[in-house]
């Protein structure tokens, strides 16, 4: 990897809230397995750890966004509605 902070940089600005579906099935191979563990992948490259700690946490809150981001819209409006009246 030529640009070691380049890359970092990309991750830490990465937005879970857009993740596509399209994405996520993409993920699903390397989630299903086994060998695709934090804990795992330690004792060979803590870089690859960390790596595949933040692949599957971001898809961990991608899914938890997606289930929250309608009721935050009907919160939202609600206050709106509200406001209105």
């Amino acid at each position: 990897m030529a640009n070691v902070d380049q890359f970092k940089g990309k991750l830490q600005t990465y937005r879970g809230e857009d993740m596509t579906e399209d994405e996520i099935k993409k993920l699903e191979p390397f989630l299903q397995n086994e060998l695709f563990d934090p804990k795992l992948m330690e004792s060979k490259s803590m870089a690859a750890a960390n790596l595949c700690n933040w692949v599957v946490n971001i898809v961990k809150f991608n899914r938890i966004y997606v289930k929250v981001k309608p009721l935050m819209d009907q919160l939202e409006a609600a206050r709106a509605s509200k406001a209105a009246a």
